[in-house]
Parts: C-alpha cells; structure tokens; sequence
C-alpha cells in the first residue's frame, strides 16, 4: 500500500507535463556539412545525424569537396509517409520542407498554395544555387547506407538529375482533416539499393573509424559508432573499468545517472546498462505509443517509468522485470 502511494504521489507530480509535446529541430555544421534534422524526441537517430556529420565532412575531404553538402532529414516518427523517400539535387541546398510556427513540415509547394495562412514574407523560398544535397524522409537511416549516398553524390553530381525518377506522395493534411499531394524526384529503390549494397572508395574506410557521439554532461557513460555498431562504454565514479555494450542499431536511449541508462531496441523493449550491470536479456514493458519512456524517480533498485499516453511503470532492477498493474 505504501509503494503504491509513493508511486502515485510522483506521479501527481509530474503530471503537469502530461500532453506538452514539441517536435525537436537539430541543426549543426560541420565544416561544409550542413545538417538538419526534425524528429519528434530525443531518438537515436539524432546520435547518427552527428556521426553523420562528422564523417561527411571527412568523405568531402578526401574527395576535395569544399562546396556545401545539405543533409536534409524528416524522420517520420509518427509514420505519416507510405515509403521511405532518399533524393539527390545538385545546386540547391534550401530546405525542402519549411518549419512553421506549429513546428509542423511543410513543403515549399505546400506553403506556396496556402499563402493567406503562412506569412509567407518571414520564410524564404527562393533556391540556393550551388552545392549539394541528400533529402531523407523515413523512419529511421542506416549511417553506413547514408555515408555511401554522400560519397556517390559528390561523384556523380552532374548527372544526378538524370538519375531520379518523379514521384506523386499523398499525406495527410492534419489542420484541414484532408490529404495533399507533395510531388518529388526520388530515387529509384534498384539505384538506391545498388549504391548501399555496393562497394565505395571512401565511405568503408571511414565506416571503421570509432566516432565518439556526444552525451550528458558529467556521464561516465561514453557512446561511439564504428564499424556499423553503437558501442556503449559504461564507466564508474569508483573505478577505472569500464564495460561494454554494443548494438547494431538502438530506438533510443534513457538517462537515468552518470553510470547507468536504459537502451530502447524499439517501442517496447529495452536493455538495462550499469557498470555493476548490463542485462544480457531484453526487457520488456507495454507501451502502444511512440512516446518514449522516462524516469521520473528512483528508489533503491527499482525505477518509476512514465510517458505522456501510458500509466506508470516500475522497473524492478534485480529481477529486470517491469510491473505495470498496481493492487
């Protein structure tokens, strides 16, 4: 009865927060990179956007590319787009798909026919004439696949044009409780499967570099790509040792101190790293969203878990079990 009222008692707490939600923007340039990314949490695929664009910039060098290369990404979290969109265009680098205030995606066509809603004097629409790049929507990118799509598209930049077929996409138009059509140039999945699969001068090489990715800081927990692998590096306060944990490819991860943290493979399976302690065995707990999940407290070795559409949890850490029915 007493744990039930404590774990009701943080809840309360927290509620406040319930249903406060805004899509997050990450946008960074590094070198002649330039990349921008909309998602709508903290997911990893903002760890790979950074690997991405530290790697990039490395491929430009090695194929002397000092114009400017835009990696434009949409990850479709919410699984609005019927199939995945990769796009190559060469001298123009303006985004594709314009924020409002809302922080909804729009595309400049789109803004363009609904001019007496979208102040469209605050939003620039006109092409930026000059260097390259790679539009991405899709709910979520393989770095390794990326990284070839930049090195075949600083290559073959004067043909990519030619390269791209026309594709008519239907999406859902939330405000108006209707549809539109967003009309682009993809490129085809026989390309595109043939550039990933195959073998590139550069992109390999650089794919076994081990690239740190930035964490929280104060986190004795260190994160790098390599090798078409998340390796996780969890250390401790107290000693010099240091365990590790490696992943091909992760949904997200969540902070719970300097030492430990819990790493989502998806919606509703995740793996508990500490230094004393990585689960060896996948945990699951329920959650029909993709909101993702929080620790809003800790109590010895249990764990309360919360997200914004589901009930409390708690993670009982010993047993690496979740409880999610209260009597």
């Amino acid at each position: 009865m007493k744990q039930r009222l404590f774990i009701y008692t943080v809840f309360l707490v927290f509620s406040n927060n319930i249903f406060a939600h805004k899509d997050i923007f990450f946008v960074k340039t590094y070198g002649n990179v330039k990349i921008y990314l909309k998602t709508g949490f903290e997911y990893s695929e903002i760890e790979k956007m950074k690997v991405i664009g530290v790697l990039s910039e490395k491929l430009s060098k090695k194929l002397n590319c000092k114009d400017t290369l835009l990696i434009e990404y949409v990850n479709d979290y919410a699984e609005r787009f019927p199939e995945e969109i990769y796009s190559f265009e060469n001298n123009n680098t303006n985004l594709k798909f314009i924020n409002d205030e809302r922080n909804d995606f729009r595309s400049a066509e789109y803004i363009q026919a609904q001019q007496g809603y979208y102040d469209t004097d605050e939003i620039d629409l006109k092409e930026k004439n000059y260097g390259i790049s790679l539009r991405i929507n899709a709910d979520k990118i393989d770095i390794g696949q990326v990284l070839k799509l930049v090195e075949y598209s600083i290559r073959n930049r004067k043909s990519l044009k030619l390269k791209l077929e026309k594709k008519q996409i239907t999406l859902p138009d939330w405000d108006n409780d209707s549809t539109y059509v967003y009309s682009t140039n993809i490129i085809p999945k026989k390309l595109f499967n043939l550039i990933t699969s195959g073998k590139s001068d550069f992109a390999e090489e650089i794919i076994k570099e081990k690239t740190k990715i930035e964490t929280e800081m104060y986190s004795k927990i260190d994160i790098y790509w390599s090798n078409n692998e998340f390796l996780f590096e969890i250390g401790s306060h107290y000693s010099s040792k240091k365990r590790l944990f490696k992943i091909k490819d992760y949904y997200y991860y969540t902070y719970i101190n300097p030492m430990s943290l819990l790493v989502f493979v998806d919606k509703e399976n995740f793996y508990y790293l500490h230094n004393e302690n990585i689960s060896e065995t996948l945990i699951h707990i329920d959650n029909g969203t993709f909101w993702p999940f929080q620790v809003i407290s800790r109590f010895g070795k249990q764990l309360i878990l919360f997200n914004n559409f589901n009930k409390i949890n708690l993670f009982l850490i010993d047993k690496n079990k979740v409880i999610s029915e209260f009597e």
